[in-house]
């Protein structure tokens, strides 16, 4: 499968590089002097690199090379679909495991993309928010319908659905607002005003009603009823210089209760839902470094990956053994490595995806 897929990727690549004198998609605006943005794709757990930023076009492959990644969604029922959230240039998704792109010709076509999140029994019901909307198409990306607009002076930031029936959305608000839908987005209720910035929002796929917000300042909340009631998970973040300060969140795909959390401090680990929490020692001092990726191989959790930066220089960072030691390794491009995901069926497929950081 990897062979077949590197091939594909390497042929592309090929047919792109051809191309990209005739026309090429512009970037965030932002001067590129030390690599691209764009996707990539390793086939051996970081140890080599290809670009996967091609977008078929009628009139020829274009490069997605200057489209800066916000974020990268999965869909839950299919490994081989992504759905790619730029900062500046709309949606773009994937059928084929990042091989091509494609975008959707309505609805969050344009601007800053937040959040996606897919139906975890119909891949074709699809939820995406530029922050001021929040969009649903029904059949697979081809059309898009608006269920949501924002008040002025607000924001949507994260946009999550539960894998239990009734597929509960939830969403959160940079005003701090929680919202959840129990109709397909047709109708929303508040449910929480955090009256704190919040960033993002997960539904645990392994727990049913439990439910994860990050906030920019007041770090990590849980709730275990479908965000009716909320605690906020102090110990041992209280304690700790930049502990509160959330920067990202993971919860493994296969292993029950086991959670990562990212803050400016540095990363932990639950085991328990987020009960207790372990202190993973990194090679870089507390403090010190801008955690952007965070992930961990489906089949060995003692697998950890993150991507970080120190003043202008990114690297890999990786730990086979529960992240007792590490390793580094360099990546392909200078840009700001936002976003890492590790295949959700297999381990030594990895992807990365940079944003060019703003003039």
């Amino acid at each position: 499968m990897r062979q077949q897929l590197f091939k594909v990727t390497l042929a592309l690549s090929a047919l792109l590089l051809v191309g990209q004198g005739c026309l090429s998609v512009g970037g965030d605006g932002a001067a590129n002097t030390n690599g691209p943005a764009g996707m990539f794709i390793s086939a051996d757990r970081a140890e080599t690199w290809t670009t996967q930023s091609v977008w078929p076009r009628p009139d020829g492959l274009q490069s997605l090379a200057g489209i800066s990644v916000y974020r990268l969604f999965d869909d839950p029922g299919d490994p081989s679909a992504m759905y790619w959230a730029s900062r500046a240039q709309g949606l773009f998704y994937t059928y084929d495991g990042g091989n091509s792109w494609e975008r959707p010709t309505s609805g969050p076509i344009s601007g800053f993309i937040y959040g996606v999140a897919v139906h975890p029994a119909d891949k074709c019901t699809i939820y995406a928010t530029n922050g001021s909307q929040v969009f649903r198409s029904n059949d697979c990306n081809r059309t898009w319908s608006e269920v949501y607009r924002v008040t002025s002076g607000d924001r949507v930031n994260s946009i999550a659905m539960q894998q239990f029936p009734p597929y509960r959305i939830y969403m959160v608000t940079g005003n701090g607002d929680f919202l959840r839908s129990e109709d397909q987005g047709v109708s929303w209720r508040v449910l929480r005003r955090f009256r704190t910035r919040m960033i993002d929002v997960f539904a645990d796929p392994h727990v049913e009603d439990r439910v994860f917000v990050g906030s920019q300042k007041k770090g990590l909340w849980r709730s275990v009823d479908g965000g009716e009631n909320w605690v906020n998970i102090d110990n041992p973040f209280l304690s700790i210089s930049g502990g509160h300060e959330y920067r990202r969140f993971y919860i493994h795909p296969e292993v029950p209760d086991l959670l990562f959390y990212a803050s400016t401090y540095g990363i932990h680990r639950s085991a328990d839902g987020a009960e207790h929490w372990d202190e993973l020692s990194l090679i870089t001092p507390p403090g010190s470094a801008r955690i952007f990726g965070l992930a961990a191989n489906p089949q060995n959790p003692n697998e950890i990956y993150y991507t970080a930066t120190i003043n202008n220089r990114s690297t890999l960072y990786k730990s086979v053994d529960g992240g007792q030691t590490w390793i580094t390794r360099k990546l392909p491009s200078g840009q700001i490595p936002t976003v890492l995901r590790n295949h959700p069926t297999d381990p030594d497929i990895l992807h990365v995806g940079f944003t060019v950081p703003p003039s």
